[in-house]
């Protein structure tokens, strides 16, 4: 089974220094879209409609990121326990944007890989964390997540 899942981080326009966190805390996938199954994440699109191509730092945890700090443009900080959740990181960098005739960027990832085992609340927790210094319109950023279900 194959799933498509978008998420929009709630972003503000302020400008954000690296390090920051962009988008308050995230959960990509809702309780019951794939229970307890392990997923694969196996492509990311991700569209910058402010085209800022700001190179960052995507964090997948398999469970709950309680104790971190995950406030939308402040310094982003995990403590230890958070640190032993983090089911993978995927690193975006600046160049693998392309920007669209319409002034829009977009990144493409394909071929990820990444097995994650859903948190016992059925979600998958993330984090990002920019290592540039975009300034972003509000809803400007769009992540196009492709799911399967399959390990074969």
């Amino acid at each position: 089974m194959r799933k498509i899942i978008t998420v929009t981080p709630t972003i503000d326009t302020a400008p954000y220094s690296s390090g920051d966190r962009v988008g308050g805390p995230l959960t990509v996938i809702e309780s019951g879209r794939f229970s307890s199954q392990v997923v694969i994440l196996e492509n990311l699109v991700i569209s910058d409609q402010s085209d800022q191509k700001a190179a960052m730092q995507i964090f997948f945890f398999d469970d709950n990121p309680s104790g971190a700090t995950l406030t939308n443009n402040a310094a982003a900080a995990f403590t230890a326990a958070d640190i032993a959740k983090i089911a993978g990181r995927l690193a975006v960098a600046g160049a693998d944007f392309v920007t669209l005739p319409t002034g829009m960027a977009t990144a493409s990832y394909k071929n990820l890989g990444l097995i994650v085992k859903p948190a016992a609340d059925g979600k998958i927790y993330l984090a990002m964390v920019t290592t540039g210094t975009p300034t972003y319109a509000v809803g400007a950023l769009t992540l196009k997540f492709g799911f399967s279900t399959s390990l074969n």
